[in-house]
Protein backbone atom coordinates (compact mmCIF):
# COMPACT_ATOMS: atom_id res chain seq x y z
CA UNK A 1 0.00 0.00 0.00
CA UNK A 2 1.47 3.14 -1.01
CA UNK A 3 0.92 6.27 0.91
CA UNK A 4 0.45 9.66 -1.19
CA UNK A 5 1.05 12.79 0.89
CA UNK A 6 -1.52 15.88 -0.42
CA UNK A 7 -0.37 18.30 1.16
CA UNK A 8 2.58 18.55 3.90
CA UNK A 9 2.85 21.18 7.16
CA UNK A 10 5.60 22.86 8.55
CA UNK A 11 8.30 20.69 9.65
CA UNK A 12 9.34 20.38 13.71
CA UNK A 13 9.26 18.32 16.56
CA UNK A 14 6.66 16.80 18.17
CA UNK A 15 6.51 14.42 21.65
CA UNK A 16 4.48 11.47 20.67
CA UNK A 17 3.41 9.31 23.53
CA UNK A 18 3.60 6.22 23.16
CA UNK A 19 5.08 3.24 24.74
CA UNK A 20 8.48 5.56 24.73
CA UNK A 21 6.89 8.53 24.88
CA UNK A 22 9.44 9.54 21.96
CA UNK A 23 10.28 13.12 20.03
CA UNK A 24 9.24 12.70 16.48
CA UNK A 25 12.18 15.20 14.74
CA UNK A 26 11.27 17.29 11.81
CA UNK A 27 8.20 15.30 12.13
CA UNK A 28 5.28 17.48 9.65
CA UNK A 29 1.82 16.82 9.57
CA UNK A 30 0.01 16.21 6.28
CA UNK A 31 -3.14 14.95 4.39
CA UNK A 32 -2.54 11.67 2.88
CA UNK A 33 -4.25 8.96 1.04
CA UNK A 34 -3.55 5.56 0.86
CA UNK A 35 -5.29 4.28 -1.89
CA UNK A 36 -8.35 3.27 0.06
CA UNK A 37 -9.09 6.47 2.76
CA UNK A 38 -8.25 9.80 3.31
CA UNK A 39 -7.25 11.58 6.33
CA UNK A 40 -4.54 13.19 8.55
CA UNK A 41 -0.90 12.16 9.43
CA UNK A 42 2.53 12.92 10.95
CA UNK A 43 5.20 12.08 9.06
CA UNK A 44 8.31 12.23 9.13
CA UNK A 45 11.16 11.73 5.73
CA UNK A 46 13.33 8.23 5.58
CA UNK A 47 14.27 7.49 2.63
CA UNK A 48 12.52 7.83 -0.63
CA UNK A 49 9.16 6.98 1.45
CA UNK A 50 7.64 8.86 4.28
CA UNK A 51 7.15 6.96 7.31
CA UNK A 52 4.64 7.97 10.34
CA UNK A 53 1.46 7.67 11.64
CA UNK A 54 -1.75 8.41 10.14
CA UNK A 55 -5.92 8.41 10.72
CA UNK A 56 -8.03 8.30 7.61
CA UNK A 57 -11.52 7.49 7.00
CA UNK A 58 -12.98 5.22 3.64
CA UNK A 59 -15.64 6.69 2.84
CA UNK A 60 -16.38 9.78 2.61
CA UNK A 61 -12.55 10.91 1.69
CA UNK A 62 -13.54 14.93 2.29
CA UNK A 63 -9.84 16.42 1.46
CA UNK A 64 -10.70 20.29 2.94
CA UNK A 65 -11.63 18.45 6.36
CA UNK A 66 -8.22 16.37 6.30
CA UNK A 67 -6.27 19.52 5.02
CA UNK A 68 -8.11 21.40 8.40
CA UNK A 69 -7.09 18.45 10.51
CA UNK A 70 -3.85 19.39 9.64
CA UNK A 71 -4.03 22.42 10.50
CA UNK A 72 -4.96 21.10 14.03
CA UNK A 73 -2.54 18.83 14.16
CA UNK A 74 0.08 21.53 13.26
CA UNK A 75 -0.75 23.43 16.78
CA UNK A 76 -0.26 20.19 18.37
CA UNK A 77 2.92 19.51 20.32
CA UNK A 78 1.79 16.55 21.85
CA UNK A 79 0.34 13.37 20.12
CA UNK A 80 -1.24 10.55 21.78
CA UNK A 81 -3.43 7.45 20.53
CA UNK A 82 -6.06 8.52 18.46
CA UNK A 83 -5.21 12.22 18.63
CA UNK A 84 -5.02 12.07 14.59
CA UNK A 85 -8.48 10.73 14.18
CA UNK A 86 -9.40 14.07 16.92
CA UNK A 87 -7.80 16.15 14.32
CA UNK A 88 -9.78 15.16 11.72
CA UNK A 89 -13.06 15.83 13.20
CA UNK A 90 -12.00 18.83 14.44
CA UNK A 91 -11.60 19.98 11.06
CA UNK A 92 -14.62 18.98 9.82
CA UNK A 93 -17.80 21.64 10.00
CA UNK A 94 -20.11 19.13 10.09
CA UNK A 95 -19.94 17.19 12.63
CA UNK A 96 -22.39 14.19 13.91
CA UNK A 97 -23.22 14.97 17.49
CA UNK A 98 -21.97 11.44 18.18
CA UNK A 99 -18.26 12.51 17.49
CA UNK A 100 -18.98 16.34 19.04
CA UNK A 101 -16.74 14.92 21.87
CA UNK A 102 -13.45 14.88 19.42
CA UNK A 103 -13.94 18.31 18.77
CA UNK A 104 -14.97 19.54 22.16
CA UNK A 105 -11.60 17.83 23.15
CA UNK A 106 -9.83 19.55 20.47
CA UNK A 107 -11.35 22.68 21.45
CA UNK A 108 -9.83 21.95 24.77
CA UNK A 109 -6.16 21.61 23.74
CA UNK A 110 -6.36 24.63 20.95
CA UNK A 111 -9.40 26.78 21.84
CA UNK A 112 -12.44 27.54 20.30
CA UNK A 113 -11.17 30.81 18.19
CA UNK A 114 -8.42 29.07 16.77
CA UNK A 115 -10.28 25.92 15.58
CA UNK A 116 -12.72 28.39 13.64
CA UNK A 117 -10.01 30.42 11.99
CA UNK A 118 -8.77 26.73 11.39
CA UNK A 119 -12.32 26.01 9.80
CA UNK A 120 -12.23 29.07 7.32
CA UNK A 121 -8.37 28.13 6.02
CA UNK A 122 -8.52 26.25 2.55
CA UNK A 123 -5.53 25.08 0.70
CA UNK A 124 -3.46 27.93 -1.20
CA UNK A 125 -2.36 25.11 -3.83
CA UNK A 126 -5.73 23.50 -4.51
CA UNK A 127 -5.01 23.28 -8.04
CA UNK A 128 -1.68 21.65 -7.50
CA UNK A 129 -3.36 19.16 -4.96
CA UNK A 130 -6.16 18.62 -7.21
CA UNK A 131 -3.40 17.66 -10.45
CA UNK A 132 -1.72 15.25 -8.17
CA UNK A 133 -5.25 13.77 -7.03
CA UNK A 134 -5.80 13.31 -10.63
CA UNK A 135 -2.34 12.19 -11.10
CA UNK A 136 -2.96 9.47 -9.05
CA UNK A 137 -6.21 8.64 -9.62
CA UNK A 138 -7.22 9.04 -6.33
CA UNK A 139 -11.29 9.10 -5.99
CA UNK A 140 -12.70 11.54 -2.70
CA UNK A 141 -15.97 13.52 -2.01
CA UNK A 142 -16.29 16.85 -3.82
CA UNK A 143 -19.42 18.28 -1.83
CA UNK A 144 -17.25 20.16 0.31
CA UNK A 145 -15.68 22.01 -2.69
CA UNK A 146 -18.72 23.02 -4.06
CA UNK A 147 -19.78 24.20 -0.55
CA UNK A 148 -16.55 26.34 -0.20
CA UNK A 149 -17.49 27.61 -3.62
CA UNK A 150 -21.07 28.46 -2.28
CA UNK A 151 -19.91 29.89 0.64
CA UNK A 152 -17.28 32.41 -1.72
CA UNK A 153 -14.36 30.30 0.48
CA UNK A 154 -12.47 29.19 -2.85
CA UNK A 155 -13.22 30.43 -6.43
CA UNK A 156 -13.99 27.84 -8.88
CA UNK A 157 -10.63 26.66 -10.80
CA UNK A 158 -11.24 24.41 -14.40
CA UNK A 159 -9.43 21.65 -12.04
CA UNK A 160 -11.77 22.06 -9.32
CA UNK A 161 -15.11 21.96 -11.90
CA UNK A 162 -13.46 19.17 -13.49
CA UNK A 163 -13.38 17.62 -10.19
CA UNK A 164 -16.83 18.62 -9.42
CA UNK A 165 -18.26 17.00 -12.79
CA UNK A 166 -16.07 13.62 -12.41
CA UNK A 167 -17.26 12.61 -8.65
CA UNK A 168 -20.58 13.75 -9.54
CA UNK A 169 -20.59 11.74 -12.87
CA UNK A 170 -19.16 8.47 -11.29
CA UNK A 171 -21.45 9.20 -8.55
CA UNK A 172 -24.33 8.93 -10.92
CA UNK A 173 -22.71 5.86 -12.56
CA UNK A 174 -22.72 4.14 -8.76
CA UNK A 175 -26.22 5.01 -8.38
CA UNK A 176 -27.28 3.33 -11.96
CA UNK A 177 -25.37 0.02 -11.46
CA UNK A 178 -26.77 0.02 -8.08
CA UNK A 179 -30.07 0.06 -9.04
CA UNK A 180 -29.55 -1.98 -11.92
CA UNK A 181 -28.20 -4.79 -9.46
CA UNK A 182 -31.22 -4.31 -6.98
CA UNK A 183 -33.95 -4.47 -10.10
CA UNK A 184 -32.55 -7.64 -10.51
CA UNK A 185 -32.72 -8.67 -7.05
CA UNK A 186 -36.51 -8.24 -6.97
CA UNK A 187 -37.23 -9.90 -10.32
CA UNK A 188 -35.06 -12.99 -9.05
CA UNK A 189 -37.30 -13.26 -5.97
CA UNK A 190 -40.39 -12.73 -7.56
Amino acid sequence: MTLTVLIRGEKEDKKFFDQNKTTLKDAYPAVVDDGQSMGVGLLQDYGLEPHGQYWALAAPKLLITSFRGMKIAQELKEFQNNILCYCWYGGNRKVHPANQHYVDSIEAKIGRKKREEILEMVPENLDQVLSLIKEKNIDFDTSELEEEIKEDRIKPTSLINRAIEDYNKSLEEYRKKEHKKSSLLKHLHL
